[in-house]
């Protein structure tokens, strides 16, 4: 009788599952998912085992001893079950007995085991606890806990309408958490019955992107009608616009990443996705700016932060006071009603990042080259919703002067 372990050729965020086999002279030989995940640094293929060193408790040496030993203790309880049945196995014998001993968690509580495999970006987590609220708000209001391997279509039915009247989200919103719902229950594998096979999944649909044009970001610029506090926001503000990066990678950027007149960094969205980095060359504006605040912040960023909520708030008036006042159709996210809006009412730091990719697809029609500086994946669908084709590029398509 033998147990050995071999780890998963998939990984997520230096994260593998380890299978096992099981064997018992020549008529029995299973194989079966442990539903365990060890660091792939620390696995040793010959012994089939983590090694883990003494001398430093590293985030992989700690998950790595973790691991070991609910390893160890498994195949303590494999060996026991097999002896109490007395060798009369069939082949689903291993995986029902891992799966029976293992005990089964709500998927709200698997929240946080997720965001660690998947290694999660700070925004990704904070809509995931998001998601893990609702769970556990619909659990008291359906007086049931909600598991993987016996989650209903009823159920689907049943959170998404908890979603839509009791927690009010709109369509956009509901249409996320299903989403991730979904990844949840498939990050065990996939049930059988699987509730989501043929199920319809609620769709986003968006109103027209818009954006600023040139001549408003740089009328925005000028703008001096401002305390001293809104100046600083004013000029992260065009800054932003002319580089398109995303907040949560503004807000990091230091002086490292300035290199020779360009922006280099690696966006934090997508750094596990693709590991991809953006490079893009600075405008006059953006470096004119830049070396403004050079050494001002005291945490060593590019430029002297406040806090985000606080940072959308300010883009509002700053533009309302540089008369951007322009009306927009806006898409209540709540009622799914488009409705006519001034642009500056509508305005946060998002703005900006459409704005550039806007200015840019605009002056080039090179999807490719815009995607190369946003970080976006030039096929992505997401990508629609930061640039559209214009009057002009119409006209240019058509020989129309």
């Amino acid at each position: 009788m033998a147990v050995l372990y071999t780890i998963s050729r998939k990984s997520l965020g230096g994260l593998a599952e380890v299978h096992m086999r099981f064997y018992y002279g020549r008529g029995c030989d299973l194989r079966a998912r442990t539903r365990i995940f060890a660091p792939v640094s620390c696995w040793n293929e010959a012994e089939g085992r983590c090694m883990v060193s003494r001398r430093y408790d590293t985030p992989d040496n700690i998950r790595a001893r973790e691991a070991q030993q609910q390893l160890d203790e498994l195949a303590a309880r494999i060996t026991d079950a097999f002896a109490a049945v007395g060798g009369r196995v069939d082949k689903e014998w291993l995986q029902k007995t891992i799966d029976r001993e293992a005990e089964e968690k709500p998927l709200a509580d698997l929240i946080d085991h997720y965001c660690d495999v998947r290694n999660a970006a700070p925004s990704s987590r904070r809509k995931l606890h998001s998601l893990r609220a609702h769970l556990q708000r619909y659990e008291k209001h359906a007086h049931k806990r909600l598991y993987a391997h016996t989650l209903t279509r009823a159920d689907l039915d049943g959170f998404l309408a908890f979603l839509r009247t009791h927690a009010c989200l709109g369509d956009n919103a509901i249409a996320s958490r299903m989403r991730q719902l979904r990844a949840l229950v498939y990050f065990g594998g996939r049930p059988y019955p699987n509730p989501f096979e043929g199920y319809t999944m609620p769709q986003e649909s968006y109103a027209d992107p818009y954006f600023l044009t040139a001549e408003e970001r740089d009328q925005i610029a000028a703008c001096d009608a401002l305390t001293e506090p809104l100046k600083k926001q004013r000029d992260i503000f065009v800054f932003q616009c002319h580089t398109g990066c995303r907040v949560s990678d503004l807000y990091s950027l230091t002086w490292a990443n300035i290199r020779n007149g360009w922006l280099v960094y690696q966006p934090k969205k997508t750094a596990r996705e693709t590991g991809r980095v953006v490079e893009l060359p600075l405008s006059k504006t953006a470096q004119a700016i830049v070396e403004r605040y050079r050494g001002v912040d005291i945490r060593g960023r590019l430029l002297p932060f406040v806090n985000e909520v606080q940072y959308n708030q300010d883009i509002k008036e700053i533009l309302c006071a540089a008369g951007i006042t322009r009306m927009v159709m806006w898409r209540n996210p709540s009622t799914g009603q488009t409705l006519p809006r001034p642009l500056f009412s509508v305005a946060s730091s998002h703005l900006a990042r459409r704005t550039f990719a806007q200015i840019a697809y605009a002056r080039t029609g090179d999807k490719r080259l815009v995607a190369s500086m946003t970080g976006h994946d030039e096929n992505s669908r997401a990508f629609n919703r930061y640039s559209s084709v214009t009057p002009e590029q119409k006209k240019h398509a058509l020989g129309i002067e």
